[in-house]
């Protein structure tokens, strides 16, 4: 490891993928070595910057090509942020992607707080075993685009740090809580407090157009293939199914949140204009 002498004064440059900083990296592509360390990765110019303006404090360190650069925005962005230029080889060995981007961040994981997610307003996706990563990115996605409080995962689930999950998000992993809990406990706690949870099923009485969500609302979203686990479905307090006119048999579960979170926006802007 030495300093690169046509970098900025911060940057190192590291050409070794047996460099110990790269063997560190490496590890936070596995679940393990993300729980171990506490920190994930977030590749791309685009969500590199997002987690910035997010939380500059949070992010641990950026990497990006010796030879790509980076753009000069980021750098202002993250001026006082410890820099790596690296190899190609290094950016290989460290991102997920099959063709890796020129910049990656090293960020550490926020802790989680459910309070912030109770509220007479509160609207909170709930995903129950989610395991696909592009479903369970496009969830949070949408839940940020439809102005949620924030999104709540079972232990069970994908892995949140999971450098797809995180790709699948474009960055709205920062703009909301995203938390991994027991679910049980979570909807219990909610439940005292007046918040009704709602789950989706292919027979259940009430319309999704039929129900009121302008006030706290929770959507649980089970499994791909099993549903809803009986556990969390018995603290459903409500249930109601998403109307379809085709011969489709179901949605997949992103779609489903995405239906029921636009829903439920639609609803709370209508009211304030009452």
């Amino acid at each position: 490891m030495k300093r690169n002498r046509g970098a900025e004064k911060m940057d190192i440059q590291i050409q070794s993928i047996t460099n110990p900083k790269v063997k560190q990296w490496m590890k936070l592509l596995s679940k393990k070595g993300r729980k171990q360390q506490n920190k994930f990765l977030v590749e791309g110019a685009a969500s590199v910057m997002e987690a910035v303006q997010a939380d500059v404090s949070a992010v641990d360190c950026i990497v990006y090509s010796a030879d790509r650069g980076m753009p000069e925005s980021l750098k202002q962005a993250a001026k006082h942020v410890p820099r790596y230029a690296v190899s190609e080889a290094v950016l290989k060995k460290c991102t997920d992607a099959v063709t890796p981007q020129s910049v990656f961040a090293v960020v550490r994981q926020p802790e989680a707080d459910i309070s912030r997610l109770i509220h007479p307003q509160s609207l909170v996706v709930v995903c129950d075993g989610i395991q696909d990563p592009g479903n369970l990115g496009t969830i949070i996605r949408s839940a940020d685009a439809a102005g949620a409080t924030g999104v709540l995962v079972s232990p069970d689930s994908v892995d949140v740090y999971h450098p797809k999950v995180v790709r699948s998000t474009m960055g709205s992993l920062f703009h909301l809580p995203v938390i991994v809990t027991g679910l049980a406990e979570a909807l219990a706690e909610a439940a005292a407090q007046g918040i009704h949870a709602w789950s989706a099923k292919p027979k259940a009485e009430v319309s999704l157009y039929e129900a009121d969500f302008r006030e706290a609302s929770w959507f649980i979203i089970g499994n791909e293939s099993a549903g809803i686990s009986p556990e969390v479905e018995q603290c459903a307090a409500n249930s109601l199914y998403i109307p379809m006119e085709g011969k489709a048999e179901s949605l997949n579960a992103a779609m489903a949140a995405t239906i029921m979170l636009f829903e439920a926006m639609r609803q709370r802007m209508a009211n304030s204009f009452d």
